[in-house]
């Protein structure tokens, strides 16, 4: 007999387990996950254990569903089932369940992001009632890109700076992982740029500085969209001048224009579509 229970802060260790079993193991691609990994994930993506849940038969993890919440909206971050106990309805009754949570408690909006090429994901999530709502590309660029003309004027900026100018606002995308929240909250671990006149900040970059792997540029701003040419293909060219990759994660259309970016020499490599769906509504 299967059971199903929401989680409690000292579940770390047991969600921990039921990822790895449950989830990872269908992409062995993935890291493992620690219990450090774990509390990264509620430090910095907003991860509430209150609203994780594990699927167990006896004292065996068999289903996991780890999810976020902030004041608007809750985000299903990973969903996923043991093998050879698929296909027996516990991913679906795991998402009904926090859907029904989320009607009495709030917030009753909740958002998935699923990678594009995951066929049979997506699928699922549209059977749970989510309907597309976004679709997001992450570009990449191989490095080594000629310094701009401007690169003098750059200058290194913080989040607690961009905040404190209203800019950061300007780079806020749909996104869970590059919104407002995520940024302030591993403001910590990013590096910025910015290109600014008397009055205001006009363009600003943040991304990851990782020790290996390609640059992970979460935030572009600029504020004047009208002259995102002048302002933020600076900063791109400026990100591309070190000898290692750059990446643009998680962008809609238009922000910004995939145009400018591409002529950038950035190709895209990746997308996401973004579902949505407000608990308490009919699924049928």
């Amino acid at each position: 007999m299967s059971s199903y229970r929401f989680c409690r802060s000292d579940d770390v260790s047991l969600l921990v387990e039921a990822y790895n079993r449950c989830y990872r193991v269908h992409f062995p691609e993935l890291q493992l996950l620690t219990v450090d990994g774990f509390k990264q994930w509620i430090r910095r993506l907003e991860i509430w254990t209150s609203s994780c849940m594990v699927a167990s038969i006896g004292a065996e993890p068999i289903g996991v569903l780890i999810a976020g919440k902030r004041t608007h909206e809750s985000l299903v971050f990973r969903v996923g089932v043991a093998p050879g106990h698929q296909r027996n309805g516990h991913a679906s009754h795991l998402m009904d369940s926090l859907a029904q949570k989320l009607a009495i408690l709030g917030p009753r909006r909740l958002v998935a992001e699923v990678p594009a090429e995951r066929s049979a994901a997506r699928r699922f999530v549209e059977r749970c009632g989510y309907r597309v709502e976004a679709r997001y590309t992450d570009f990449e660029h191989p490095g080594s890109m000629e310094r701009p003309r401007s690169a003098d004027l750059i200058f290194p900026v913080t989040v607690e700076e961009l905040q404190a100018n209203e800019a950061l606002s300007l780079g806020v995308g749909r996104s869970w992982h590059r919104a407002a929240e995520s940024l302030t909250r591993r403001a910590d671990s990013l590096v910025g740029s910015a290109l600014a006149t008397a009055s205001r900040i006009e363009a600003f970059a943040l991304h990851t500085l990782p020790s290996e792997g390609p640059l992970e540029v979460l935030a572009l701003g600029c504020a004047d969209e009208t002259r995102r040419e002048m302002w933020l293909r600076p900063l791109l060219q400026q990100l591309c001048s070190t000898p290692r990759a750059v990446r643009l994660t998680r962008l809609e259309e238009g922000d910004p224009p995939f145009e400018l970016i591409k002529s950038c020499g950035f190709h895209s490599v990746a997308h996401n579509t973004a579902y949505a769906f407000e608990a308490g509504e009919t699924t049928a």
